[in-house]
């Protein structure tokens, strides 16, 4: 059979012998929805757990509206998305310098134009303000949270009137699920409000609580924080295979994130009987494999469905390199994966968490990486380099004896295995 696997924004494709004992894991994705547009405005007006987005501007009256949005590295369909959102802010009278858009770069670097452009269309940044947020300035104390973590938070999201936070739900591989309260924290967060945030993530991933949003602490404080920030109204969407949106949720931050998830949990937690010996994953292509950063999220959820001193390849452009200078320094810092993390659990910086995920999985599996990254970066990575998928698999069944069981997930950053031991 012919196995293909996304890569940037084209894909690389090899031939598996019959022979081989292969499954296929992929979301259970449901149908797209035919009038998305009309989606989205039915929900603004009859939302989940809160009043109409009518109701609460006619009732708070702002004097600005913040409109938080998702960068670059998070693909979301904005052309379907705002212009209904538009229309009830322009309908209850705001003006357009009253509306400021809010790009939530959490740690991640400032938009560019061009990237604004790509993200929200011409006629938003016509139009409008869009600012990008910076974790190192312009920064408001909100208060402490119950871990002792400090809230800052950027100011102009802080002091507005009005704030509506948009993005895509879909899994987390520490926060359990993006989207909702994750556009406030670390989305328009304080670097150092989200460094002892993203530590609590070790803790998450060591203790197997992703996915338990009563204990994941992660997600509670970041919960938390868009309480103390008030948060009052959210508009999500849940995706498609090819990003098209399936479902939409608008109103409280929490009721209505919630709703979203639910359906998450059916489309993404994919059941295997057996893990394999070796797994061949793809982070999905852009902008999800746009840098090693973004793309480890696959690698963390191959792991899963591979045995343990198995094998894993995966496919992942990564044409703008590892994606994040902390990690970086992380990664060259260590000599073993073993230093990787006790280097994460003694003195955490922002990029450990990425590091410690890192190395946890290549102490358990062989990992080869079909990248554009150079051969030092992916050695820092405790990786080995291959040019093209037919190298990667000849060098495993090299090393590895006997490969019964193949895995291969062509949408690896949005499939989660979870083993289901059947009786015989």
């Amino acid at each position: 059979m012919i196995c293909q696997l996304p890569y940037g924004l084209a894909s690389v494709q090899m031939e598996i012998s019959s022979s081989d004992e292969l499954l296929t894991l992929v979301p259970d994705y449901p149908r797209e929805l035919p009038s998305p547009v009309d989606a989205v405005l039915h929900s603004l007006n009859f939302p989940i757990g809160s009043p109409s987005l009518r109701s609460l501007v006619a009732e708070i009256h702002p004097r600005e509206a913040v409109i938080i949005v998702n960068d670059i590295t998070r693909h979301t369909p904005y052309d379907l998305m705002l212009p209904p959102l538009l229309e009830i802010l322009d309908d209850c009278g705001l003006r357009k310098e009253q509306i400021v858009f809010m790009v939530a770069t959490g740690a991640h670097r400032a938009h560019t134009e061009e990237q604004n452009r790509a993200v929200l269309g011409d006629e938003v940044v016509d139009r409008h303000e869009v600012l990008s947020h910076d974790a190192d300035s312009s920064l408001r104390r909100v208060g402490r949270l119950s871990s002792g973590n400090v809230l800052y938070v950027n100011e102009r999201v802080s002091r507005s009137d009005l704030v509506v936070a948009t993005g895509v739900i879909g899994p987390h591989y520490f926060a359990g699920f993006s989207g909702g309260r994750k556009s406030i924290l670390p989305g328009v967060a304080g670097r150092h409000t989200i460094e002892a945030n993203h530590s609590l993530a070790i803790e998450v991933l060591e203790t197997g609580t992703v996915c338990n949003m009563n204990v994941n602490k992660v997600h509670l404080e970041m919960q938390e924080a868009a309480r103390l920030v008030d948060l009052k109204f959210i508009l999500n969407v849940v995706l498609s295979s090819k990003d098209r949106i399936v479902r939409v949720v608008a109103g409280d931050p929490v009721q209505a994130w919630e709703h979203g998830v639910q359906l998450c949990r059916q489309i993404h937690d994919v059941p295997v009987g057996q893990r394999a010996d070796l797994t061949l994953v793809s982070a999905g292509g852009f902008p999800r494999d746009m840098n090693f950063y973004q793309a480890q999220k696959a690698l963390h959820y191959a792991e899963k469905a591979t045995e343990d001193g198995g094998s894993i390849i995966l496919v992942a452009q990564c044409s703008e390199g590892l994606g994040n200078p902390e990690f970086e320094a992380c990664m060259k810092a260590a000599q073993t994966p073993d230093e990787v993390i006790r280097n994460a659990r003694s003195r955490f910086v922002l990029g450990s968490h990425k590091a410690y995920a890192v190395a946890k999985t290549v102490k358990r599996n062989q990992v080869t990486l079909v990248s554009d990254l150079s051969e030092t970066d992916t050695r820092c990575l405790f990786m080995r380099k291959e040019q093209d998928l037919e190298s990667a698999l000849e060098s495993v069944r090299r090393d590895q004896r006997e490969i019964r069981r193949m895995i291969v997930m062509p949408d690896g950053s949005r499939t989660r295995p979870h083993l289901c031991l059947t009786s015989v």
